[in-house]
């Protein structure tokens, strides 16, 4: 039995105070997600989410104050990024031709070929269900959920 996919178009108008506390939630969240970045960089790539959740769980929520569910979804969202990244290395293996054989060589990549960490960036930063927000006025914003594609023409509200 094949699943549908719907996707559905969401505006929720909000104050000033609203918006200020989605904007601190979401940097926030960048910032647990940067954090939890760095450690797998700086520990030889932990990919574990038990592991990681068992090492960083307690430091997210104190420091970042997030909730547990933001806290859970950092750690699954930067893996589930590295994961991505090892798949994309195992695939695509470095090749090159030796210029005194002429022959080609081909050197399959790992995470250890990183010089650096992944770190999300401003504009990218979102929770569990991607939430991009996408200032259309100064009380509206317009909220994308990717994850949700499929609702087409349909008005449900």
């Amino acid at each position: 039995m094949a699943d549908t996919v719907k996707t559905m178009k969401l505006h929720i108008h909000m104050d000033d105070s609203d918006i200020s506390s989605v904007e601190y939630m979401t940097e926030q969240y960048r910032l647990a997600c940067n954090f939890v970045s760095q450690y797998i960089f700086d520990h030889d790539f932990p990919m574990s989410s038990v592991t990681l959740s068992n090492r960083l769980y307690q430091t997210i929520r104190s420091e970042f104050g997030l909730k547990s569910q933001m806290a859970q979804s950092a750690i699954r969202t930067v893996t589930a990024r590295y994961d991505g990244i090892r798949t994309q290395m195992r695939e695509k293996p470095y090749k090159f031709k030796d210029i005194y054989t002429n022959k080609w060589h081909c050197i399959y990549r790992n995470l250890n070929w990183l010089q650096k960490p992944v770190f999300t960036t401003t504009g990218r930063s979102c929770p569990k269900q991607r939430l991009q927000l996408c200032n259309r006025s100064k009380d509206e914003y317009n909220i994308s959920i990717p994850e949700y594609t499929g609702w087409q023409n349909q008005s449900y509200f």
